[in-house]
């Protein structure tokens, strides 16, 4: 019996080895399958991951456009403005230019009056001048014929020299 118990030991034996292979070959399929599920999501996921860097790449290049297009209509806006400070600029120093000229043609023509009046005094007090000295030369022409004239005579005629003179400073300004 020693051998049918060894055989029934084996037996045993066997069929513990078949459970075990069946576990086995059970859990071996269970991890085929879960290995597989498992490569599936991470498929999966792989593409959810690609399709949001897609997405993100995506979004990120409409806001770098978007950003360009900013860019350059800030460059053009400052161009702009650069360009009608420039003109307002110039047309201010062209205006600045032209009243300066203005300016100076009017002072030149206050000049030129006021020379022309002073001229004109200068003749009037020189006319005044030849005047009283034909005066003096006529009183001195009346008066040396006579010599028993005094000089107290001659005095009324000195006032009239005074009156000439105070209308003379009169004249000036």
């Amino acid at each position: 019996m020693d051998t049918a118990g060894e055989v029934e030991s084996l037996n045993s034996e066997l069929e513990s080895l078949k459970e075990e292979l069946t576990r086995v070959h059970d859990r071996r399929q269970f991890v085929e399958k879960e290995n597989e599920r498992l490569r599936y999501k991470n498929a999966e996921i792989q593409k959810e991951i690609e399709m949001e860097e897609e997405n993100i790449t995506n979004r990120l290049n409409k806001k770098l456009l978007l950003l360009s297009g900013e860019k350059e209509q800030l460059a053009r806006q400052i161009e702009q403005e650069e360009e009608y400070l420039t003109n307002t600029l110039q047309t201010k120093l062209n205006e600045l230019r032209k009243e300066k000229v203005d300016i100076e043609n009017q002072l030149e023509q206050e000049q030129e009056c006021i020379v022309n009046k002073l001229q004109r005094q200068l003749d009037e007090l020189r006319n005044e001048k030849s005047i009283l000295k034909r005066r003096v030369e006529e009183l001195s022409r009346s008066t040396t014929p006579r010599s028993n004239v005094t000089p107290s005579t001659s005095r009324p005629e000195s006032p009239s020299h005074g009156h000439s003179q105070s209308s003379r400073t009169s004249d000036r300004p």
